[in-house]
């Protein structure tokens, strides 16, 4: 049972790493595909960049405050996660968390950003995830 356990967390891991990466390259092709995001003011677009990367850094945190304790995870009744083991529940719920910086650095690109400043966001996720993965398996 517990390498069952173990051979899922890993294939999260790996689902977790392998989507901010597939995205980077999607996002790489659209730039060298010649299609332009549409450019917002630069003005705009700094104060945007600052509110999703301090959004980034919240989002990164909140898997370890639920893990502490400090943000309840209560399923809804009905909910489909409530039907996973509530390790896999909380490794689930953690991995979406910090999958989100790579979400807020695609929509910075496609609202003007450069390509290269997506990467770090797609960074943040990737090591995010490697840290979120390593942490539950010595937990385990």
């Amino acid at each position: 049972m517990a390498s069952n356990t173990n051979r899922n967390h890993i294939f999260i891991l790996v689902g977790f790493i392998i989507y901010p990466l597939l995205l980077a390259v999607i996002a790489r092709s659209i730039y060298e595909g010649g299609l332009q995001p549409s450019a917002l003011a630069v003005g705009i677009l700094s104060i945007l960049k600052i509110a999703f990367i301090a959004l980034s850094l919240v989002t990164l945190i909140v898997p370890w405050l639920i893990l502490k304790g400090f943000i309840p995870l209560r399923p809804r009744q009905g909910f489909f996660l409530k039907r996973i083991s509530p390790k896999t529940n909380s490794l689930i719920i953690g991995y979406l968390y910090i999958f989100s910086p790579v979400i807020y650095g695609l929509v910075l690109f496609f609202a003007g950003m450069l390509i290269n400043e997506l990467y770090y966001f797609v960074c943040a996720s990737v090591l995010g995830a490697l840290a979120w993965g390593f942490f539950n398996f010595r937990k385990a």
